[in-house]
């Protein structure tokens, strides 16, 4: 199963789980990345330190050990 982390730039996904404790699954889901939530990778930063998605109407910023704890599959 792919994380988050693995997408390259303007590379779509569907989250299938957050596999993290319970603040830091709280926290993705009042950003709206939560099981069935379709998102774009938008940037990286230089040194790849973070990834930023848009979910919806939403940019969000995650560092990338955050990205490696959500489950995708990637879509076309």
């Amino acid at each position: 199963m792919k994380n988050l982390s693995d997408l390259s730039l303007n590379q779509k996904g569907v989250v299938l789980e957050v596999d993290a404790d319970e603040e830091l699954r709280l926290r993705l889901f009042s950003f709206g990345i939560h099981e069935g939530s379709e998102f774009v990778v938008k940037n990286f930063s230089i040194k790849k330190d973070t990834i930023e998605i848009k979910s919806g109407k939403t940019l969000i910023a995650l560092r990338f050990d955050e990205a490696k704890k959500v489950k995708i599959k990637e879509i076309a």
